[in-house]
């Protein structure tokens, strides 16, 4: 009691101030002050509460926007209220601010948001939560641009091969494939091979080349089918017939069907083996050009006609095929015992047709009772029928004539008989008419022969073919019989020879009656009629026959009158027109029949200087026209070479003088 009032701590100087605190949120009112030295209940040490009656305002209160000083520092709602903001102008309208235009207020103007972070605030495609599009935008505002999760994003698969298809292995996402991966279903099957992949089309070849499961469609010989005929007799029109390699001893007939039968493997090593019964192979049930014999070597067929390949009444496709080691030997006719054609509309192209024969043996057993026996064609033979050839090569095919027995022979190589033939390139080399001593019937046409019909050549190579011991022999090369007509350009006519007959006419070419011929770029060369009896080394032509010559030719043909042209003496030649040509070295008597061409317009008679003839056999000969030769821009001023030069002179002139 320091004052000796009689009252202890009372009123004492040092007591400090209590505040009454009746929210209970350790702050008083400061208008409710009491001063003591111990602390009386309700009361704190902390004074500054601006509303004791309500525990949320106090001087360490959270300043929020409601309308009140929470923290009573005499504010209401000030900008730094923990919930004042921020806000974001939003331009576009699409609930989302720019960062740019942030402020804080418990008060927000109009057109400010509260979510920011809009990265284009003038497209309200664009925001925060947006989808993400491959349109080279940052659609989400995340920083990234066309990420592997936008809408469009694709799944690409890896393409090792670079054939536009993948494998489902190896996979990456994204809006673009990234550098050897590819969008593309279905998948690739084989991703190491770039012809193979499920956009590839299926071809013979063993291998699944489109990815569907199937090897060569399912229809493989042997390994779908034991023989061709069996595929033949199980498929369908449109249907392909896959042939591997082997030798299949069989004659197959396509019996009306436009299969495709292909040997894949090629005709070298892929073999179809007739029995001697007959044709090796038929089409003669109106096939059309959609049916298909391609890559085989055609033999062992036996046939009156058509013992490697018998066509009638139908157009089907030939390709690449070797017809060889068929024979004729029995009857009063052989025709095309290689190919023969009847009423037929139909292509050939890249056949080798060669080796075939007309059998002695079997002729004379027909002739020995009484019978003649007819040959039109040992190689090729069609009658009344459309062709087009295509690298057609005619090669070594025989007639093995008894001569005694012999009626006719017309086309050793091939024979055509009304019919429409266009022929490019090609070769029609070495077929032979060979007779005894006993010789009593006409032949014509060691190479070609062909009456009632039309032939149009280009690039064709006819040489070394031969007719010997006949009566009359005529056309050692190509012999054109009644009403035929030949349009030819970039022939060569080399080497060709008729001998041993009491007539011989035309070693290079025969012209029959009322036949006409046009050579345009040609070279007809070194064909010779031997003995006495030889007349046209080069050309002879007959009653009514026609001729029109220009840029030719004719050189170093033999015969013992007319050289270079022959005609029957006294005949009415249709007429001749003969123009920009080389006549030279054929013989002391070159023209017989035919006016001297040498003095007519452009005609010229110098050695050609081509580049080797050295060789036995015109195949083997090389009629390029060498330095200086005289016939290079020779030719028919309105005609040019491919470089658009004047037209040289020669097969290898002209237009056409590049298709060789």
């Amino acid at each position: 009691d320091d004052d000796c009032d009689g009252e202890v701590d009372v009123n004492a100087a040092d007591a400090p101030t209590w505040y009454a605190d009746a929210d209970g949120d350790g702050w008083g009112d400061e208008g409710q002050a009491a001063s003591a030295c111990e602390q009386p209940s309700g009361y704190v040490a902390e004074g500054g509460d601006c509303d004791d009656g309500d525990a949320a305002v106090n001087p360490d209160a959270e300043e929020v926007c409601n309308g009140v000083d929470d923290d009573c520092d005499g504010r209401v709602d000030p900008d730094d209220a923990a919930d004042a903001g921020p806000w974001y102008t939003d331009a576009d309208g699409d609930g989302y601010g720019d960062d740019a235009t942030e402020l804080w207020s418990c008060s927000p103007p109009s057109g400010v948001v509260a979510e920011g972070g809009d990265c284009d605030d003038e497209d309200a495609t664009i925001h925060p939560g947006a989808e993400e599009h491959c349109d080279e935008f940052d659609d989400d505002c995340d920083g990234e641009i066309d990420e592997d999760d936008a809408v469009e994003a694709v799944t690409c698969v890896r393409d090792a091969d670079g054939d536009g298809y993948g494998v489902s292995t190896d996979t990456a996402r994204g809006c673009s494939c990234p550098s050897g991966y590819v969008y593309r279903y279905p998948y690739d099957c084989d991703d190491a091979e770039p012809e193979v992949n499920p956009g590839a089309s299926e071809a013979c070849n063993g291998v699944d080349d489109d990815c569907d499961g199937l090897v060569d469609w399912g229809h493989a010989v042997p390994g779908d089918y034991a023989t061709i005929t069996d595929a033949i007799d199980a498929l369908a029109s449109g249907d392909t017939v896959c042939v591997s390699a082997g030798t299949y001893a069989e004659n197959l007939d396509f019996a009306g069907k436009d299969l495709r039968v292909i040997g894949w493997e090629g005709a070298a090593s892929t073999t179809v083996e007739g029995d001697g019964s007959g044709p090796v192979v038929t089409f003669d049930s109106g096939e059309t050009a959609d049916a298909l014999l391609q890559g085989f070597t055609i033999t062992g067929g036996e046939a009156a006609a058509g013992a490697g390949i018998y066509v009638s009444a139908a157009s089907p496709t030939l390709q690449d095929l070797v017809v060889t080691g068929n024979t004729c030997g029995t009857g009063d006719t052989c025709t095309g015992v290689g190919v023969y054609l009847s009423a037929a509309t139909a292509t050939l192209d890249g056949l080798e047709i060669t080796g075939n024969t007309v059998s002695a043996t079997g002729a004379a057993s027909f002739a020995s009772t009484g019978g003649e026996v007819t040959t039109c064609g040992v190689g090729l033979a069609a009658e009344s029928s459309v062709l087009d050839l295509t690298d057609v090569t005619i090669t070594d095919n025989t007639d093995e004539a008894l001569a005694a027995y012999r009626a006719t022979v017309t086309g050793v190589g091939a024979c055509f008989d009304d019919s429409e033939v266009s022929w490019a390139g090609g070769t029609v080399a070495a077929n032979s008419l060979l007779t005894g001593s006993a010789a009593v019937a006409p032949a014509l046409g060691g190479g070609i022969y062909a009456s009632y019909s039309v032939l149009d050549l280009a690039n064709l190579l006819i040489a070394d073919n031969s007719l010997a011991g006949t009566d009359e022999d005529e056309g050692g090369g190509l012999a054109l019989g009644i009403d035929s007509v030949l349009v030819a350009a970039n022939l060569i006519v080399a080497n060709n020879a008729i001998s041993d007959g009491s007539t011989l006419r035309g070693a290079g070419i025969y012209l029959g009656t009322a036949s006409q011929a046009e050579l345009d770029n040609c070279d007809v060369v070194g064909n010779e009629a031997s003995g006495s009896g030889g007349e046209g080394g080069g050309l002879y032509g007959y009653y009514g026959s026609d001729l029109t010559v220009v840029n030719t030719n004719f050189v170093s043909n033999d015969a013992a009158t007319g050289g270079a042209l022959g005609a029957l003496s006294g005949s009415l030649l249709a007429g001749q027109d003969l123009t920009w040509s080389n006549f030279y070295d054929n013989g002391s008597d070159p023209f017989d029949g035919y006016d001297d061409p040498t003095g007519g317009t452009g005609n010229i008679a110098d050695d050609p200087l081509y580049a080797d003839v050295s060789a036995a056999d015109g195949v083997d000969w090389d009629l390029t026209l060498g330095a200086g030769s005289p016939c290079v821009d020779a030719g028919d001023p309105s005609i040019t070479d491919t470089d658009g030069t004047t037209s040289d002179i020669g097969a290898y002139g002209g237009p056409g003088g590049d298709g060789w």
